[in-house]
């Protein structure tokens, strides 16, 4: 028994050593090895700079310094750039170290004062003899005044190409630049004999369904923008929408007919002359005459610039752990889940409430995100609809 209890007391007593061993060790390390990060700081929440300037403009009025090394602001190091919700402004993260590795960071708004959108040009004319397959991206370049060249970006989000019968068909192409901003550009028309300066305003439904939705104010001007899919300069049969010295309606407006195709040194078509029919405001015609085609426009100095983004399906197959040897489910992610683009809208939507749904026409259903705001509106699709003469071409 006096054995036992001896060794009893033995371990005790090793284990108070060691208890008090750990803690001492403790408090030395806590004494003499630095674990309190630096402080990194920005003298303002934003910087304006040019899309030219370099690490030293980044860097203005960001400082840091350390409790036992002093003064790190030399150390400060730029961790990334990521795009902003804002159009032409970034999210940039500065970093630092102290002598003990611990670290800082700091997030702030820096908005690039003369960032242009990127911008689409042609290597050469996308001309195809009849039967051959089109290639659109060996032919069609893309720049951005920060990214440089990003033609690997390019994405054709529509094409109604039909190979074997010789015409003039429309593509739409989109990029991205690194701030997110997408490239996706209306189609401009100009209406010659309509009166410079002047302003009418069109009575649209707000929903032809539900008489109790009432109606909206569209304003209606010289210049307006249409879908480019809403053009094709040599249109093959059951096209009902604008063609050259065709007529078509514009939604609750006038009716127009084109005159003139205008296009740059590339062949690109950039502008179209129109006329319109005074007497054909509100369905009527001054002759009597009914067109099949109606499309949708907006006035093109009331438009509202807007975020539109673009949900499409999260994986790329029904089945995400449908994947290969040595793949995972990560491999099926689709990299177009959303896509954001540049959409021009009715000054009437620039303030309707968060979450309100509302039809963009033969594109979708939307609202507007949390993220809107009157000064720069997003919305988010939340059902598509099918486009009739899409299904056509198929």
């Amino acid at each position: 028994m006096r054995a036992i209890r001896k060794m009893q007391r033995v371990i005790l007593a090793l284990f108070i050593l060691t208890l008090l061993a750990f803690c001492g060790l403790r408090i030395y390390r806590r004494l003499t090895v630095d674990v309190t990060p630096p402080v990194i700081t920005c003298s303002t929440d934003s910087i304006d700079v040019s899309v030219t300037a370099g690490d030293e403009a980044l860097l203005q009025g960001v400082m840091a310094s350390d409790d036992r090394d002093g003064d790190l602001t030399d150390q400060i190091l730029i961790k990334g750039v990521s795009p902003s919700l804002t159009d032409s402004s970034a999210q940039v993260t500065y970093i630092v170290f102290d002598s003990a590795n611990n670290m800082a960071t700091v997030t702030r708004t820096v908005r690039y004062t003369d960032y242009e959108a990127p911008r689409f040009a042609l290597s050469q004319p996308l001309v195809y003899p009849a039967g051959q397959t089109v290639t659109l991206l060996d032919r069609l370049t893309a720049s951005d005044v920060l990214d440089g060249d990003i033609s690997s970006g390019i994405r054709i989000t529509s094409q109604n190409v039909i190979n074997s019968q010789p015409g003039v068909y429309s593509v739409t192409a989109q990029v991205d630049s690194r701030l997110g901003n997408s490239v996706v550009l209306p189609l401009k028309v100009v209406i010659t004999n309509y009166e410079e300066g002047k302003t009418e305003l069109f009575t649209a439904i707000n929903n032809p369904e539900d008489e109790s939705a009432g109606t909206r104010q569209v304003p209606f001007s010289k210049v307006i923008y249409i879908e480019r899919d809403d053009f094709m300069e040599e249109p093959p049969k059951k096209f009902f929408r604008l063609a050259p010295g065709g007529e078509v309606r514009l939604r609750y407006s006038y009716l127009i007919r084109c005159e003139e195709v205008i296009k740059d040194a590339a062949g690109n078509i950039t502008e179209l002359r129109c006329t319109y029919d005074p007497m054909s405001g509100g369905g009527s015609s001054s002759d009597g005459r009914r067109v099949k085609g109606v499309i949708h426009w907006v006035s093109a100095k009331d438009a509202v610039e807007a975020e539109i983004r673009l949900f499409n399906p999260l994986f790329t197959k029904e089945n995400p752990d449908d994947v290969e040897e040595g793949q995972t489910w990560e491999d099926n992610l689709n990299p177009e889940s959303m896509v954001k683009v540049t959409g021009y809208l009715e000054p009437s939507l620039r303030d309707i409430p968060i979450g309100q749904a509302v039809q963009f026409e033969r594109v979708g259903y939307f609202c507007p995100d949390t993220d809107s705001t009157p000064e720069h509106p997003v919305f988010n699709r939340t059902v598509t609809l099918k486009d009739s003469w899409a299904k056509i071409n198929k």
